[in-house]
């Protein structure tokens, strides 16, 4: 099973867009950005409704932890990483990123699909 990667919340959705450059999909897998430009949610939700803001899978790689990102680790400890990105979840477990590039960075909610 796949885990679908989603926001429920349209202003997180719309920073991950605008800030990360994230692609999201509506409900009914309708495209919610344009490949040559921006995508606001708030006319989205006006033109396609729906609650759920779905992360397409061009976008998966964006939720990869990069060496410097602040994250959640698996102890509940807020660490930046400093070293190979991969070494450092197989030692501390990452549970989401914090910040990215010394912005918000919000986790998306998880759904099994």
């Amino acid at each position: 099973m796949d885990k679908q990667l989603f926001y429920t919340n349209r202003l997180k959705a719309a920073w991950m867009n605008e800030t990360f450059n994230a692609k999201l999909r509506g409900s009914r897998g309708e495209k919610l950005y344009w490949d040559g430009g921006d995508f606001r949610v708030e006319r989205a939700c006006g033109v396609f409704g729906g609650t759920h803001f779905y992360v397409d899978k061009i976008s998966l790689p964006l939720f990869q932890p990069k060496v410097g990102d602040l994250v959640l680790t698996g102890d509940n400890d807020y660490m930046v990483i400093t070293y190979d990105s991969k070494m450092f979840e197989a030692r501390h477990g990452i549970k989401e990123i914090i910040r990215r590039n010394n912005k918000a960075f919000f986790w998306p909610e998880v759904e099994n699909g």
